[in-house]
């Protein structure tokens, strides 16, 4: 009977050590997993902040395409968590119509926070330099000369890339500006003129770009007028009529030809695209940035303030061209132009959300 004790109490205390050791291995593998989870979440919102953070930076290159004057704080909530992006203005480098601006972009997931920063390369800033002139001739070939056309009142700076006659009875009020020649019928005209300046590219013309930020699609051929340009950005794809009174800061661009009607008008400045040229019927008076990639032509008088910019432009006698800086206005696209480029590195940190 003492051996039969002895035995069963040896068993007891396996028992016990076994179910101790049990106990300690099922306490070390909750612990394991609460520990294991808690990591993986860390991991999984950090890297949904830093993925945050980098859509941030995506939104902030769009917005500089469209508006690159753009430095108030932009925000946005996802289903993952949210990012901010500040535009450090007070960082940015302006180098010969190069802007360097440093963009902050945070992403915020759970408690945790990832910071990147970028620098965005804006050229040419603010503008073309196209831009600076009521007329800009592109062409480079002297059997396409710019000609000033007789009792043409102009306003403001000419360039041209190559080069220009003035006719008598052309009134030049600002400077001329010729890679080439300036013949004038009449040297003792009231104006300056400057030969054999440096050429100037043509400020190039991103269709796609405009489509996709466009309000409104058109297939050409197509008519434009004020409640079709009430979306602010229009783009039709072929040619394209543009009649009536246009709201201020519309921006209408074809893939085709363009054609201004008679009797449209602006109160303020516009942005008339032509990708395969633009032509204004006789007595249009507006408001305007005229481009084309391919030639600019006056059918007849007329009455424009803004800018002209092409590699062949036909002017007609008695029109009146008046230079607007685009500056001092508001439009709902941006120049032509325009490049943005992201630094191929960035600066990122981990910082725990503190509020």
């Amino acid at each position: 009977m003492k051996q039969i004790k002895y035995t069963t109490g040896s068993t007891l205390i396996i028992v016990l050590v076994l179910t101790a050791i049990l106990v300690t291995v099922i306490t070390g593998v909750a612990f394991l997993h609460r520990v294991n989870g808690r990591l993986a979440k860390s991991y999984l919102e950090e890297a949904q902040a830093m993925y945050l953070a980098d859509g941030g930076l995506a939104v902030a290159e769009t917005v500089l395409r469209q508006n690159p004057k753009h430095r108030d704080l932009l925000t946005g909530n996802l289903s993952t968590g949210s990012y901010q992006v500040v535009f450090r203005a007070d960082r940015q480098k302006l180098e010969h119509y190069r802007l360097t601006l440093p963009v902050e972009a945070r992403g915020y997931a759970g408690n945790t926070k990832q910071t990147l920063v970028e620098f965005f390369t804006i050229e040419p800033y603010p503008k073309h330099p196209a831009f600076n002139y009521v007329l800009f001739q592109a062409s480079t070939s002297k059997r396409t000369n710019l000609s000033l056309p007789p009792d043409a009142i102009i306003t403001g700076d000419v360039f041209c890339n190559s080069n220009v006659s003035v006719f008598a009875d052309t009134a030049v009020l600002g400077t001329i500006y010729a890679v080439g020649d300036v013949f004038c019928e009449q040297p003792e005209g009231n104006y300056s003129v400057v030969t054999g300046t440096m050429p100037l590219d043509f400020p190039s013309l991103d269709l796609d770009f405009y489509e996709s930020i466009a309000s409104t699609t058109m297939v050409g051929p197509a008519h434009v007028g004020r409640q079709e340009a009430n979306a602010g950005v229009v783009f039709v794809s072929g040619d394209a009529v543009v009649t009536g009174n246009l709201p201020p800061g519309t921006a209408i661009i074809t893939s085709g030809k363009l054609t201004v009607s008679v009797g449209i008008a602006t109160s303020d400045m516009v942005l008339l695209i032509g990708g395969k040229g633009i032509v204004l019927d006789s007595y249009s008076s507006l408001t305007a940035i005229l481009y084309s990639p391919s030639a600019v032509t006056f059918l007849g008088p007329v009455d424009l303030t803004g800018i002209v910019v092409a590699p062949v432009i036909h002017l007609s006698s008695d029109s009146q061209l008046s230079y607007l800086d685009p500056a001092t206005t508001t439009l709902y696209a941006p120049l032509p132009g325009l490049t943005i480029t992201r630094s191929n590195w960035y600066q990122k940190f981990f910082v725990p959300v503190a509020d």
